[in-house]
């Protein structure tokens, strides 16, 4: 552990480093390219800020008035379930995921028609099947939320019973050129925060959320092993690239829509999908080693599994599309072992490339989507 404290006293800084030191004295302003062109900034961070900061999702505005009630319901909903033991939370959440499939909306449709997409040639009974596991993992992992947050943090690290790969992790740490993390969000992505801000020093950006007073408890809960969470706007990419200068890790997720104009349109199961730039410009520009970590949920509430891969080696390539196709290979492949512990509940697929059909969906009844694609075919290879 001595690694992750050494890299947690760099977060502050020191006067002889002047990436730390400029990330302390920034002008107040959030376009990253302004910043990357202010002569505070180092030489050989310039470049780097200013290509990164395209690759960032569009700044999300919260807006609307702060809702302290809602944040006051949710904290005293994680203080109740809290107090459940990790498989009497699992049953829960189970049933509460079947329930959740029970009714008609645009998120459990939107679900179905991801899976059609990714799964075509099953039959409508299997997609079912694998609906209902989805949901009820779903449940699960809403469930054990609470747990994972208040938990004193020996017994929420205690829940990984196995680790699957630990050595890839090592020997990159012991490169000393930083490691980008990446997880699809499969299974637990609050344990492999956890655990892996135990093992390393982790930075991970986050977007905010409309509850402040709930975003600052979920910050609390996330940063008490070692991580450490940063916007992901407004010097996002400065301080992530430091990071990784000093040896520690980046954890970010891949498998969101990149928003409008901050990615490229590469294809993900059979269909393309607007996927994020950052992840393999960051790999490029760093030179750090790229790794996916995933917790895999255990039956009857045993704990977690944690599995530690090596990325496919296109993902550092300087053509940062090329490098988004390798990365979404590799999430094809990591969702095919394990499909039912994936969050297939949102519009994946809702931005499209001009001259593409777009993705339908419905939000009628319980009914597979057997032509998600409206409109003329499009260019699945783009």
């Amino acid at each position: 552990m001595a690694g992750r404290n050494e890299a947690s006293a760099s977060v502050t800084g020191s006067p002889a480093d002047p990436v730390a030191e400029s990330a302390h004295d920034v002008p107040e302003s959030d376009d990253f390219a302004d910043i990357a062109d202010e002569r505070w900034l180092p030489a050989d961070s310039r470049a780097a800020i200013g290509t990164l900061s395209a690759a960032l999702p569009p700044k999300r505005d919260r807006a609307g008035r702060p809702r302290p009630i809602a944040s006051r319901l949710a904290l005293i909903f994680i203080s109740v379930v809290a107090k459940l033991s990790l498989a009497a939370a699992h049953r829960i959440g189970a049933v509460a995921g079947l329930v959740f499939l029970l009714v008609p909306s645009r998120i459990r449709n939107a679900g179905l028609t991801n899976m059609r997409i990714a799964f075509p040639s099953i039959s409508d009974r299997d997609l079912r099947r694998l609906a209902r596991s989805s949901a009820k993992q779903a449940g699960r992992m809403t469930m054990e939320l609470p747990a994972l947050w208040t938990w004193p943090a020996e017994r929420v690290l205690a829940l990984v019973r196995e680790v699957e790969g630990l050595e890839l992790l090592d020997d990159a740490l012991t490169r000393g050129k930083g490691v980008v993390v990446a997880t699809p969000h499969i299974g637990s992505w609050e344990m492999m925060l956890l655990w892996l801000g135990h093992r390393a020093d982790l930075t991970a950006p986050f977007r905010e959320l409309r509850l402040p007073e709930f975003e600052e408890f979920i910050h609390t809960a996330r940063q008490r092993t070692g991580t450490h969470m940063v916007p992901s706007q407004r010097l996002a990419a400065l301080r992530l690239l430091r990071a990784l200068r000093d040896g520690g890790i980046v954890g970010m997720a891949p498998d969101q829509d990149a928003g409008s104009g901050a990615g490229a349109f590469v294809p993900l199961f059979h269909e393309i999908a607007n996927t994020g730039l950052l992840i393999p410009r960051i790999v490029a520009r760093s030179g750090a080693t790229m790794l996916w970590v995933y917790a895999v949920r255990l039956e009857q509430g045993r704990g977690f599994r944690m599995h530690i891969e090596a990325a496919d080696p296109e993902m550092s390539s300087e053509d940062a599309v090329r490098g988004a196709r390798a990365m979404n290979r590799d999430i094809e492949s990591i969702i095919n072992r394990c499909p039912e512990q994936y969050l297939w509940f949102y519009r994946r697929y809702r931005r499209r490339p001009q001259g593409c059909p777009r993705v339908v969906y419905t939000s009628r009844a319980w009914r597979i989507n057997r032509s998600p694609l409206a409109g003329m075919p499009g260019n699945r290879d783009a």
